[in-house]
């Protein structure tokens, strides 16, 4: 199954896209995406926190993370993820360079100005988590995102830094790997190229 997302498109078809690959992810189906057409991240566990390695270019910056359950929205025919429906932590207006820059602890409000959904306030966090990402550049605003399945991420001791532990990218995939962020970021391209509004 190839899906691909380009040009302006509705808010809907990127959850349906986000959806179905973690749908597929978590069935006995499985999905095949050339990174070049689906926006993927790289999610790794250090310690109790799931981190997210979100590849954007140079004078690209995030603006807003969404983490939610994407199994639960999948299901519903009219989603819209500016509800807050399903989200488990929302923030904006990164404090930290780091975080603006795609790499993302998730539930550490530290590095963020605005909390909208504190981590866990609305439930646990699911077994397969969708994240949204508005990404801010030059040109405008993008939405992009992926989801991964939280059994299938790699584990490594606290401490270990973010920046040098490899992490999971297309997990639920036939072709999921173990890749550091300078190979995650090599096989992407800037997130404008893949929705812009």
């Amino acid at each position: 199954m190839l899906v691909t997302m380009r040009g302006r498109a509705a808010k809907h078809g990127w959850l349906v896209a986000t959806s179905a690959i973690a749908v597929l992810a978590t069935s006995a189906c499985q999905y095949v995406a050339p990174s070049d057409d689906i926006y993927t991240i790289g999610v790794a566990r250090i310690g109790d926190q799931l981190h997210v390695y979100a590849p954007v270019c140079e004078n690209e910056r995030i603006d807003v993370v969404q983490v939610y359950d994407n199994e639960a929205a999948s299901r519903e025919s009219n989603f819209d993820p500016d509800s807050n429906t399903h989200t488990y932590w929302k923030v904006s207006g990164p404090t930290d360079a780091l975080a603006e820059q795609g790499w993302i602890a998730i539930g550490d409000d530290s590095a963020y100005r605005t909390v909208i959904v504190s981590a866990g306030s609305s439930g646990q966090l699911p077994q397969v988590v969708g994240v949204t990402l508005k990404v801010d550049d030059p040109r405008g605003e993008s939405s992009v995102g992926g989801a991964f399945e939280v059994g299938k991420v790699p584990e490594y001791a606290a401490g270990a830094d973010p920046k040098t532990v490899k992490y999971g990218y297309r997990l639920g995939s036939k072709k999921q790997e173990l890749l550091g962020a300078d190979e995650i970021r090599n096989r992407s391209k800037c997130a404008r190229e893949y929705y812009r509004r």
